[in-house]
């Protein structure tokens, strides 16, 4: 498939099962690719019973590579609403431009700004999300739900002011990553909330958790993010597994390095075994954390109502909840600035902070090799952002 400089403008598309701006499944029996050159959207609206995205709902066995820019102005994908809507306990999948991978599908995306369009409340959402749903949902601002082994690269992205919410995995980028063999590195991308729009909210039911995260909800297999900033958002979730800056649950190696979560507000329910983390929430089952050059500036992280939260909860400033101490967490080069009135974390990790396997280095050198944070209004960082 070849698609060039095609506009998708007040565009409206329903289904019963799977819907897309362009296709609504794209199933192939040999891998096959789909070359993308700058499309655009504005007022996009697509709804289905089971799966919606903007571009695509399910893919299998096709590589996507989609080059947004023109000379260095990216692409504007403006959205009205993508949405899912059935009330059946199933698996249910809404994303930007994609809802589900599966069977080594890919994708190459560059140069694009995902983002509400003027004048409307732009959303990826589900009404599934009422308590006591078990349905398992998975939002993101691109991909809603990847199964596919394949490599997902993005650069050069901007998500603008965009919600996602739902039952449970939201991320800005993507929902959840269920493959131990996928590979997904983000850099050079920028997720920043002009107004109260911006949002990721999950809302679960008794099953299915929460995890909401500035970049992907749960990802597993190997994750690389680089100059990637996120900024002004707000990420709720109102079940255990909750929030963090980049993401909420991982069963993954990450790596983070040059990367800023800025002006944040991370907000779980006030009670026990809740998680909540600047970089992560939940280091579940995982090949460890490690970077370098990370800025959490004024990351805040409270309740629900907006008060400081138990003593019984998984906060950290970098991670809330370690749930095994041998999982190494190597980071060098951190600054955490907090504000004097601000609600934040008491240490760097809620928990499980193993000093013989793992440090933590401070730009400005308050804390080495343990749970000491940096003090209000003391950063001294050497990275800019």
């Amino acid at each position: 498939m070849q698609l060039e400089n095609v506009a998708m403008n007040s565009l409206d598309v329903f289904s019963t099962y799977h819907a897309g701006g362009i296709i609504g499944t794209f199933l192939c029996s040999a891998q096959s690719n789909a070359n993308i050159v700058r499309l655009s959207a504005d007022d996009l609206t697509v709804k289905a019973g089971r799966q919606a995205g903007g571009i695509a709902a399910y893919s299998s066995k096709v590589t996507y590579d989609i080059n947004g820019y023109n000379g260095s102005a990216k692409s504007r994908f403006g959205i009205n609403t993508i949405k899912i809507h059935s009330t059946n306990n199933d698996y249910y999948d809404a994303g930007g431009l994609f809802a589900c991978f599966e069977n080594a599908a890919a994708l190459s995306l560059k140069g694009m700004d995902i983002g509400r369009s003027d004048d409307v409340n732009g959303c990826i959402l589900s009404n599934n999300s009422a308590p006591g749903n078990d349905n398992a949902e998975y939002l993101g601002g691109v991909l809603g739900f990847n199964k596919s082994n394949g490599t997902i690269e993005i650069d050069g992205l901007s998500i603008t002011d965009l919600r996602v919410e739902g039952g449970s995995n939201c991320g800005s980028i993507i929902g959840r990553i269920i493959n131990n063999s996928a590979k997904l590195t983000v850099k050079n991308t920028e997720i920043m909330g002009k107004t109260s729009n911006a949002l990721i909210y999950s809302e679960s039911g008794s099953k299915y958790y929460g995890n909401s995260a500035g970049v992907a909800g749960f990802i597993q297999g190997s994750v690389t993010v680089d100059n990637v900033k996120v900024e002004n958002y707000t990420m709720t979730s109102k079940r255990t597994e909750g929030c963090g800056g980049f993401f909420g649950k991982t069963e993954a190696a990450v790596k983070v390095s040059n990367c800023v979560v800025r002006d944040c507000t991370l907000k779980v329910l006030n009670e026990s075994e809740e998680e909540v983390g600047g970089i992560i929430a939940n280091l579940n089952n995982s090949n460890g954390l490690s970077g370098y050059n990370i800025v959490l500036d004024n990351v805040q992280m409270t309740d629900l109502d907006g008060n400081a939260m138990t003593s019984n909860s998984y906060a950290g400033d970098i991670v809330g909840r370690n749930n095994n101490p041998t999982y190494a967490i190597k980071l060098a080069g951190v600054s955490v600035r907090k504000t004097e009135n601000g609600i934040y974390a008491s240490k760097a990790v809620g928990n499980n902070f193993n000093t013989n396997t793992g440090y933590i280095i401070y730009c400005d050198y308050d804390g080495i090799y343990d749970n000491t944070v940096p003090s209000a209004e003391n950063s001294g960082s050497n990275v800019t952002g």
